[in-house]
């Protein structure tokens, strides 16, 4: 049985094109993997981007709420109990403005301090 040169020159001829093949194959195998990969690591990213963004504005809003909660409502219950003394004073006291202007200052000392925790809470909200 001899061999023919041919023949080898044929199998070496077909290993070369099948080692470029495959490693063309290989490389085109591993370029896919690599980018989706980076895809997915760039969406985790996104996900996550997104997720502290919900929760910034959750908490604004839990804020928000709690303002409203404890501030508003405390100022309406300060006003009504100004009203509620001014009408005494008007009906029993001869002394009513000097009265009056207490409550009113009372009152509009609340309303400022509220209105400034209002807007350090209007600062952290998001813009969008």
């Amino acid at each position: 049985m001899e061999q023919n040169p041919v023949t080898l020159q044929a199998l070496a001829q077909v290993m070369t094109s099948v080692g470029l093949s495959s490693t063309l194959i290989l490389f085109f195998i591993w370029q896919a993997w690599k980018r989706e990969e980076r895809t997915n690591v760039e969406s985790k990213n996104r996900e996550a981007q997104w997720e502290a963004r919900e929760a910034k504005v959750v908490d604004r809003l839990r804020d928000l709420e709690d303002f409203t909660r404890t501030t508003l409502i405390a100022i309406n219950e300060k006003t009504s109990v100004a009203l509620a003394q001014n009408t005494a004073v008007l009906r029993d006291s001869a002394d009513t403005s000097r009265a009056c202007a207490a409550a009113i200052q009372g009152v509009a000392i609340d309303l400022k301090n509220h209105h400034e925790l209002a807007l350090e809470i209007a600062k952290k909200m998001p813009l969008s």
